[in-house]
């Protein structure tokens, strides 16, 4: 008989059996470990999270910007109503007023953690707003380069009705994505 084929006895049972032990408390305490860390991991973000704390900002700022969508919308019947004393400047920052709030409020939802399944959607809920941001500011650039003695003179009047009507189509397309996305407080109609 050799000496790997003796039985063991007195010391090396009991270092067999500590090390086994020794194995077994250690996989214990990885699966305890791994399963407390994943029990006090948050869940993931969800849309719902999202436009819940996108609506409630909203909620708070929405007065403003309203009023000011409102004194724009009111400084270009006001022009188009009465073109003998349009003044222009009122109009161009009426219109840069409701840009300036849409801005503020976008940069606000933008700080909101994002949605881990629907962070792109989002996204390009932002890059619309952008493009609304854009449009109000053309409008902005034509009204400047109007003649306050002729507003209705053409072509910058029919430029200026276009772009507007461009304005207010994707305007009207923010707010449908704004409420697919659950945020329909943040809407302007």
């Amino acid at each position: 008989m050799t000496t790997t084929d003796q039985p063991k006895t007195g010391w090396g049972v009991m270092r067999t059996t500590l090390t086994v032990a020794g194995t077994l408390v250690a996989l214990v305490a990885g699966v305890v470990t791994t399963v407390l860390a994943l029990q006090d991991r948050p869940a993931p973000r969800t849309l719902d999270d999202w436009a819940r704390e996108a609506s409630a900002q909203c909620d708070i700022t929405r007065g403003d910007l309203t009023h000011r969508y409102r004194e724009a919308i009111d400084a270009m019947d006001w022009a188009l109503g009465d073109p003998t004393v349009v003044d222009t400047e009122v109009v161009a920052r009426a219109l840069e007023d409701t840009a300036d709030a849409q801005r503020e409020l976008v940069g606000q939802l933008r700080s909101l953690e994002l949605p881990a399944r629907d962070a792109a959607a989002v996204k390009q809920l932002f890059s619309d707003a952008d493009t609304v941001d854009a449009a109000y500011l053309h409008v902005v650039d034509i009204v400047v380069q109007m003649d306050p003695q002729a507003f209705l003179a053409e072509p910058l009047l029919s430029e200026f009705l276009e772009a507007l009507d461009g304005a207010g189509a994707l305007v009207d397309h923010l707010d449908n994505r704004l409420r697919a996305l659950g945020a329909g407080s943040c809407t302007l109609g």
